[in-house]
């Protein structure tokens, strides 16, 4: 279903770029005088109005089928994030060093955090009423929270998920937190193979719970969150000029595609299609509409 929504999707974005070629350049069509404003100035201003407007279009949209079905698994979730000593202590340390310039820092990390420790649940068959979580579940809830805030601590560098674990290795090894060799060696390999698109290896059965479920998390922001915050932050830190941003868009959504048959855990391919498919729609209606404002 992916796939033939994805051919769709590359040739109708495909005929809307050429439609608009040669057409007045889009880069100008701010509203407001260009005169000494720099061009981070005059492309930060477009990205801007076109982030309100997909914004406004994934509003419109059905929210994902995860946070409906997966509801109480994402209230206890949110509710670990918040409350739970060791995440508290761990967050402390670890949002000075996240850069929310880049689209992936404390408000992706939180959401990867919250649905990581729901996919766990729900991997682990965790009782739906029970009044208590069995302390396996609540550590591994832990463990994933604490891969989630950790994961894109080097996310502006070069093979940030190798580097991210090497961190985290060392960032763990701090007594106060309580964890141990076994457990930082969980988290490290779950951030190491948390990287789109990459082989990933043969763990034990735990370590690849972590390891998967961190990677569904993550990659449930491929879906709207993309176009309501990720990749307005980044083309803005980069200075993309917005026409080179259009001409790459297709291939964009394309690999948001693709990214949609890379789930790992059961919850992650019951669930996270819909996301890229909501992305997806998201996004082919935005290109859609800023390409005819270029073409008037």
């Amino acid at each position: 279903m992916i796939a033939y929504f994805s051919v769709l999707v590359l040739k109708k974005c495909k005929v809307l770029l050429k439609r608009s070629e040669g057409r007045q350049n889009i880069e100008y069509h701010t509203g407001r005088k260009n005169i000494n404003r720099s061009p981070k100035e005059k492309f930060s201003e477009i990205y801007l109005k076109w982030r309100n407007r997909a914004r406004q279009i994934v509003k419109n949209l059905p929210s994902p089928h995860f946070h409906h079905v997966c509801a109480r698994q994402v209230s206890i979730s949110r509710e670990m994030l918040q409350q739970d000593a060791l995440i508290q202590q761990i967050k402390a340390r670890i949002y000075p060093l996240l850069d929310n310039d880049f689209g992936h820092g404390i408000l992706h990390s939180e959401l990867v955090c919250v649905d990581g420790a729901a996919i766990i649940q729900r991997e682990m068959n965790s009782p739906e009423k029970a009044p208590e979580l069995p302390r396996e579940v609540i550590r591994n809830m832990q463990l994933i929270q604490i891969a989630g805030l950790l994961h894109d601590t080097k996310r502006k560098e070069q093979d940030h998920a190798e580097k991210g674990a090497e961190f985290a290795q060392q960032f763990l090894k701090n007594k106060e937190f309580g964890i141990t060799s076994l457990e930082i060696e969980t988290v490290s390999s779950a951030i190491a193979q948390h990287e789109a698109f990459q082989i990933v290896s043969p763990e034990a059965a735990t370590a690849s719970l972590i390891s998967d479920a961190l990677y569904d998390a993550d990659k449930f922001r491929w879906g709207p969150d993309n176009l309501t915050h990720t990749v307005w932050d980044m083309v803005i830190y980069k200075n993309v000029p917005p026409r080179q941003f259009l001409n790459k868009f297709p291939t964009g959504l394309d690999k948001m595609a693709q990214i949609g048959q890379t789930f790992r855990t059961d919850t992650g391919k019951q669930f996270g299609p819909d996301f890229i498919n909501i992305g997806m729609a998201a996004g082919v209606h935005l290109f859609k509409e800023i390409n005819s404002e270029s073409m008037q």
